[in-house]
């Protein structure tokens, strides 16, 4: 029987006593140990980077945890990814058990080959994961508000993570936020979605 995402999160969560505990752990024991990546953004991976655009106004995430979409058909230097900690804990939950579950074998694959974290660039992009198929999703709700936008001059310290971190990532509600907050980014995500 497949294990849901749900319940690799609880296992974190079980094995670090709390939400909190394991997300310090991600950010401290696990991250800094993660491959930099500087020269290709590929679909469907996974990557956490610092980011901060010049004279930006809007509220963003300064650390997004991203599921890549792949390039920018015309910019090169611009890629585009989810941004997870837009989107409130149980909607993205939501999202990403669907992209598991559609991809399921691929991951999976992938992890088994390659579970090292210092193997995560050896993990094959999912070039199926991308904007196309995140607007036919059957999602009840409209998540092209998470959908971001990155110039590759502003991304700082990138680290490509392996498909076996997509809980650690998942979990995390910590804030990063500049010209705001996480929760205020979260019931901006929610209104935008409301009004699609």
């Amino acid at each position: 029987m497949k294990t849901s995402l749900k319940d690799k999160i609880d296992e974190l969560v079980d094995k670090h006593d709390n939400i909190k505990k394991a997300s310090f752990y991600f950010f401290t024991k696990i991250i800094p140990d993660c491959p930099f990546e500087r020269k290709d953004i590929k679909p469907g991976k996974l990557y956490v980077f610092k980011y901060f655009p010049e004279k930006k106004k809007n509220i963003y995430d300064s650390y997004p945890f991203i599921m890549a979409l792949g390039p920018d058909k015309i910019k090169r230097n611009l890629f585009y990814g989810i941004d997870m900690h837009h989107i409130p804990y149980e909607m993205r939950l939501q999202i990403f058990e669907y992209i598991y579950d559609v991809f399921s074998y691929e991951i999976n694959k992938n992890i088994e080959k390659y579970n090292e974290l210092k193997d995560s660039d050896k993990q094959d992009a999912i070039k199926e994961i991308n904007t196309n198929l995140i607007s036919k999703s059957p999602f009840t709700i409209d998540i092209s508000p998470s959908i971001h936008r990155y110039d590759m001059k502003y991304v700082a310290d990138c680290r490509l993570l392996n498909y076996s971190l997509l809980p650690y990532m998942l979990l995390s509600e910590d804030d990063y936020f500049v010209n705001g907050s996480i929760r205020q980014a979260q019931e901006e995500f929610i209104k935008k979605c409301n009004k699609n």
